[in-house]
């Protein structure tokens, strides 16, 4: 997952440790952090979207 993550730019990887398919179940606490932190980065225009 670290490796896949590392060839996509931009990516936020290794967010839930914890997880499995289902870590808004299995790891919640980091799914829903970093969840909320990416769509903060958003609204607030700080994300940085592949650019095609």
């Amino acid at each position: 997952m670290k490796k896949e993550g590392k060839l996509i730019p931009n990516s936020r990887t290794y967010l839930c440790p914890n997880g499995s398919h289902l870590s808004m179940y299995d790891d919640q606490q980091n799914y829903f952090t970093n969840l909320i932190a990416f769509l903060k980065d958003v609204e607030n225009n700080k994300f940085m979207s592949d650019r095609k």
